[in-house]
């Protein structure tokens, strides 16, 4: 019956708040970013969307280019 113990210490209440608590944090993230994709589709060149993804992406590589030493920063945690 050892791992009954086991299943025990993994399954306690305070970890399953945490794992509540991380999964309305992904949640949230991923609605934050449904949101800023419908409002590039609809305002960002809606009429030329090859164009708009190329400059999408152009964009977001810059960001994380220029970011470099924050997000650095972020991996040493």
């Amino acid at each position: 019956m050892f791992w009954r113990k086991e299943v025990k210490k993994r399954f306690t209440k305070r970890s399953l708040i945490n794992d509540l608590k991380i999964f309305l944090i992904a949640t949230a993230i991923i609605m934050i970013w449904r949101g800023i994709w419908n409002l590039l589709d609809h305002y960002f060149l809606p009429d030329y969307w090859v164009i708009s993804s190329i400059l999408s992406i152009v964009i977001g590589v810059l960001i994380l280019v220029l970011n470099d030493n924050s997000l650095e920063k972020l991996s040493e945690d």
